[in-house]
């Protein structure tokens, strides 16, 4: 895999960037929307409102072609039907959502790992020693942030902090910081 390239997830595909130059030199357009990219065990997995499709980077084929692209289907754990908006690598294996529910997948086969009913997954983070996972409420009420460490141990992150969380990192002294959405001027 080019290290020098950068995938980036948009409304209309995936556009790559050449970090050394500052070029994006194509862009993925497949049929379907993508939310998320991440590279994982040298394949390029794009989350989208019809399932996550990936696309080994080492074979050859022609990336732009999306017929070249497999969906992660029952074969390989994942739901028949199902939408994802978020992929996140943490500790040797990519996490995803799928349709507003955790799960872990090693490559091979994907496990259901956590959900939280009447909430969405809003995003993934693993800046830090956690894997965090922010979910939004449909209506109005305050959304919730779960970290996980490496034995999937979850527990709450306070809520005197989150209101509408859009993301949220974990720094070096495990303080976790929040992107919020929170509106105090409601009409």
């Amino acid at each position: 895999v080019n290290d020098s390239i950068a995938y980036l997830a948009a409304n209309f595909g995936i556009t790559t960037l050449n970090m050394r130059n500052g070029l994006f030199p194509s862009t993925i357009k497949p049929p379907v929307e993508v939310r998320d990219v991440q590279i994982f065990k040298g394949k390029l997995y794009a989350a989208t409102l019809e399932g996550i499709y990936h696309f080994d980077l080492a074979s050859g084929l022609n990336v732009n072609d999306f017929s070249n692209w497999t969906e992660l289907d029952n074969k390989y754990g994942f739901p028949l039907d199902y939408s994802s908006k978020a992929l996140q690598l943490y500790n040797g294996k990519l996490y995803a959502d799928v349709s507003d529910s955790l799960y872990v997948f090693d490559g091979s086969k994907a496990g259901y790992l956590h959900h939280h009913s009447n909430f969405r997954i809003q995003f993934l983070s693993a800046e830090g020693r956690s894997l965090i996972a922010g979910y939004s409420c449909p209506g109005d009420c305050d959304g919730k942030v779960f970290l996980f460490d490496t034995e999937h141990k979850i527990r709450q992150a306070p809520g005197n902090c989150v209101n509408r969380p859009r993301y949220a990192v974990e720094d070096a002294q495990e303080g976790i910081w929040y992107a919020d959405a929170y509106n105090f001027y409601r009409t």
